[in-house]
């Protein structure tokens, strides 16, 4: 699997964030993401491997998954990397979340932590949300999550069979902790929302954020967006607050 590397100054060998970029499974690359993986580099002390994951049409569910899995495999095999972590924006938020849901089933050791910003969860598009704050989010609509990451990535399969792929339909026990991003005034915040009561309902550990009358994805802005250098510290003091040290 390609992957683009990416540390920062200061940055462990031994502790690696593995980021899943978005782009509704169809679009996107791991170049675009160079400047914020540097971000998340820098803030969370970690090396981070951009993943370039295959897109549908040409390549559906599940073969997102199989290459998330396919790298995490790989990181756990390097005898120097102690601290992994699993992290993604919007598709790839959702991504690495069912990731993590494969991994747990699999028996394989589970990641230290998962960061999903404004993930998609729900590839049903059921939230309210998605109505509630329709005339505000000029990214995200129901009719393209179902157009896009429903028809196209997961061929119109039944969701609630297919966890890894909307991972709000999935057993929501053994996940690692989470720390959940979404703006307050996105279509997706419900995907947020329902996933952490889900967690906490069942013991697990998850911390929900929800920034007001922020964008959809908007750490990813965090290069003008005072907003979003604020997301990337919560993501730093979540990520070194799981590996037991400061720096």
């Amino acid at each position: 699997m390609r992957c683009v590397r990416v540390a920062a100054p200061g940055a462990h060998s031994s502790r690696v964030l593995l980021y899943a970029h978005g782009g509704g499974y169809t679009m996107g690359s791991p170049d675009g993401y160079r400047d914020f993986g540097f971000s998340l580099s820098s803030a969370t002390g970690a090396t981070v491997h951009l993943i370039d994951y295959r897109l549908a049409p040409e390549h559906p569910f599940p073969a997102a998954v199989d290459d998330v899995l396919a790298v995490y495999r790989a990181v756990l095999a390097n005898t120097g990397v102690r601290d992994v972590f699993l992290g993604g924006d919007s598709a790839g938020g959702g991504l690495v979340l069912g990731s993590a849901m494969a991994i747990r089933d699999l028996g394989m050791p589970i990641p230290h932590g998962v960061v999903g910003i404004s993930p998609l969860t729900d590839i049903t598009a059921s939230g309210e949300s998605m109505d509630r704050n329709r005339a505000h989010d000029a990214v995200i609509t129901r009719e393209a999550v179902l157009g896009g990451p429903r028809r196209l990535y997961l061929c119109d399969r039944p969701a609630a069979e297919h966890p890894y792929a909307s991972p709000h339909h999935g057993l929501k026990t053994g996940l690692p902790p989470l720390l959940l991003m979404a703006g307050s005034t996105e279509a997706l915040l419900d995907d947020s929302v329902r996933f952490h009561e889900s967690v906490l309902a069942v013991g697990g550990c998850s911390q929900l954020v929800v920034a007001p009358d922020m964008v959809h994805i908007w750490p990813v802005f965090s290069s003008f967006l005072p907003e979003g250098r604020a997301a990337i510290t919560t993501i730093g003091e979540f990520v070194r607050r799981r590996t037991g040290s400061p720096a």
